[in-house]
C-alpha cells in the first residue's frame, strides 16, 4: 500500500469533470442494488446529482426497464445476435449485461457479455467495453476466464466468453452468513481450503499483472468458485492497460467501494498500480476468512474515509481459529 503523504488533501474526492465516467459510476452502484435485490430509490439517485438530471434519468429507466426481475425482460431481449442464441441473462454489471447463449457455429455455450442500451451513444462506455476484450484477450491462464470471440452486432459490441458453472464467493458469503452460527464454521480446515482456493486466483493476477494488465476491480462478486475447485478472475471491465491513456479524470475514482484502495479512494488515478490489485484480493480474502468486510461506514464518505485512514481489524481479533501466518499474509495485502 502507497502511505499518504501528510501534507496532502486525503479527504475522498467527488467524481467531477467527466460525466461519462460519473454516470457509469452511478449506473454500476445502482445495478448492484438490482442484482442483490435491493434495489434503489431512483427520484433519490437523481436529486443526488442534479447535474446529470436529464441523462441520468433516461438511463436509470433503461436499467430498470432491463432488469431481470421485470417480467417482460425476456419480450425485449434479442433473442439472436449475430452467431448466437441467447437463452437467459445470468448477470449484470455497470457496463455490461451477460446472457447464457448458444454458438450456433460450433454448437457451444458460451457467456456473451453485451451493453445495455443505455449506453451505445456514450463513446467512453463503449471504449471500455472494448478495452476489456483488450485485455482478457491478451491473458492465457487456468484461473482466468478466456474470449472466444469478439464484434459488433447492430452497431452493439459483444464480447463472448467462456462459461463457468459454479458460483462466485459472493453467493457464498451470502450463504455462510445466513447460516446460524458461520463463526463456529471458521476452523482450521475453512481457512485452509480458502487460502489455498486464492492462490490460484493471485497467480492468475499475477499473470495479468507482469502484462500490464490491472484489473482495479476484484472483489467477491468478481471471483468465481468453479465445478472444478477453482477460483476463477472474471470482469475486466474496469482493466487499466499499462501506458494507455486513462479515461478517468482527475479527483475520480472507479472501483466498487468497499474493496477499493486507498489510492482509489483518494481519486490518485496517477498513482493507481498493480497494488491495487493485491488490496482487492486481500479484502476479498478477509471477508472469506472473517466473514465481514475490511472496512464498514455510515455512509459512502464515511467509508473512503475510514480506507484512506484506518487500518481494519486485525483478523484473528473477529476469529481466533484463523492462523496467525494467514492473518499476517492478508493483513500485508
Amino acid at each position: 500500500m502507497i502511505r499518504p503523504d501528510p501534507k496532502k488533501d486525503l479527504s475522498p474526492k467527488v467524481a467531477s469533470g467527466n460525466c461519462e465516467e460519473r454516470l457509469a459510476k452511478i449506473l454500476s452502484d445502482c445495478s448492484d442494488r438490482l442484482n442483490t435485490k435491493g434495489g434503489f430509490d431512483r427520484h433519490l439517485v437523481v436529486s443526488q446529482h442534479p447535474d446529470l438530471a436529464p441523462e441520468l434519468e433516461d438511463m436509470l429507466d433503461t436499467l430498470i426497464e432491463c432488469s431481470p426481475d421485470d417480467p417482460d425482460t425476456e419480450g425485449r431481449n434479442v433473442r439472436v445476435f449475430s452467431d448466437y442464441e441467447i437463452v437467459c441473462e445470468i448477470g449484470r454489471g455497470g457496463m455490461g449485461v451477460v446472457y447464457e447463449a448458444r454458438q450456433r457455429s460450433l454448437e457451444r455455450r458460451v457467456a456473451l457479455k453485451v451493453l445495455p442500451p443505455g449506453f451505445l451513444g456514450k463513446p467512453s462506455a463503449v471504449e471500455r467495453f472494448l478495452r476489456e476484450a483488450k485485455a482478457v484477450g491478451r491473458l492465457h491462464h487456468p484461473h482466468l476466464v478466456p474470449v472466444f470471440d469478439l464484434g459488433v452486432e447492430g452497431g452493439t459490441p459483444y464480447l463472448a466468453m467462456e462459461l463457468v458453472a459454479g458460483e462466485s464467493l459472493e453467493q457464498i458469503l451470502v450463504s455462510r452468513k445466513g447460516l446460524d452460527s458461520p463463526e463456529g464454521d471458521v476452523d482450521l480446515q475453512y481457512c485452509l481450503r480458502v487460502a489455498t482456493a486464492f492462490v490460484g486466483a493471485a497467480t492468475a493476477v499475477e499473470h495479468a499483472n507482469e502484462r500490464g494488465v490491472i484489473h482495479r476491480d476484484l472483489k467477491p462478486s468478481n471471483l468465481i468458485l468453479d465445478e472444478g475447485g477453482r477460483l476463477r478472475v472474471v470482469d475486466f471491465g474496469l482493466a487499466q492497460l499499462e501506458g494507455q491513456d486513462r479515461l478517468t479524470g482527475s479527483g475520480e475514482f472507479l472501483g466498487t467501494p468497499r474493496y477499493m484502495s486507498p489510492e482509489q479512494a483518494q481519486g490518485e488515478a496517477g498513482i493507481v498500480d498493480h497494488r491495487a490489485d493485491v488490496y482487492g484480493l486481500g479484502a476479498s480474502l478477509y471477508e472469506m476468512l472473517t466473514l465481514s468486510p475490511p472496512h464498514s461506514g455510515h455512509d459512502h464518505r464515511d467509508l473512503l474515509t475510514r480506507i484512506i485512514h484506518d487500518l481494519p481489524v486485525p483478523l484473528r481479533r473477529l476469529q481466533p481459529r484463523i492462523p496467525r501466518d494467514l492473518e499476517t499474509i492478508v493483513m500485508k495485502c
